[in-house]
């Protein structure tokens, strides 16, 4: 408490705290992690119209306890998304591999979910998706998300972590109060029934991502631990 700052991963630590213990933790400050991709100078438009073929990308470790990918599976597999046109791309390698392409065999959508491995182009990635889904059991605030948002990509994600407050419900996403299957189908059918609207959320995503991200993410993190750039660069 009488540390000069306090620094947690998330904001939600502290709000936690504070209602669970009912302890006000003064001088907070949350980090931001570094994103992996090259910032764009200005908003991502969209590569193909999300109304001929909704795409959904998944980026997260293959691992269901905490990521939630065999529910959001289990969610598309009703007769009413056989029938529609999306393809969900799951990138990412994880001890849930098989299990997850059991799952997409055994539900009959080896044609629409596809578990791409890893990738070290997350940028191409998020360019030719038209929204990011992170509907997971466990998180903070996932690099996923916040480039997502760089990338001007909506995004839906599940109630956890800081994750709902970047995402403004209907705005820039949705936000699903759990990762459960009626949850994921009712915040994907919203996406559905207004996916003409996906690239104007998109927009709102890339004005959010500039309001909150330090322009310097490393130098905002170094002025934390009360070190300034010079110093780095003179030892």
């Amino acid at each position: 408490m009488n540390a000069e700052k306090n620094i947690g991963d998330a904001g939600r630590i502290f709000s936690v705290i504070k209602s669970t213990c009912n302890l006000d933790i003064p001088r907070n400050y949350v980090l931001f992690n570094p994103v992996t991709i090259q910032l764009p100078g200005s908003q991502t438009p969209f590569t193909s119209q999300p109304e001929d073929k909704l795409e959904f990308t998944v980026l997260a470790e293959l691992d269901i306890k905490r990521k939630a990918q065999d529910v959001l599976i289990k969610a598309l597999a009703t007769d009413k998304w056989k029938t529609r046109n999306y393809r969900l791309n799951i990138y990412g390698n994880g001890k849930d591999k098989q299990v997850l392409e059991k799952l997409i065999s055994d539900t009959g959508l080896s044609s629409k979910v596809f578990l791409k491995g890893f990738t070290k182009d997350v940028k191409e990635v998020l360019t030719n998706s038209h929204i990011l889904l992170q509907l997971t059991h466990i998180d903070a605030m996932p690099i996923s998300v916040t480039e997502a948002l760089a990338m001007s990509r909506p995004v839906i994600a599940s109630d956890v972590g800081d994750m709902p407050l970047w995402i403004n419900e209907g705005i820039n996403g949705w936000i699903a109060k759990k990762a459960s299957i009626e949850e994921i189908d009712r915040v994907l059918e919203n996406a559905w029934q207004q996916r003409n609207k996906l690239e104007e959320m998109g927009r709102e995503s890339y004005k959010i991502f500039k309001q909150k991200y330090p322009e310097h993410p490393v130098e905002y993190f170094l002025s934390l631990a009360g070190i300034s750039s010079c110093e780095t660069k003179n030892e």
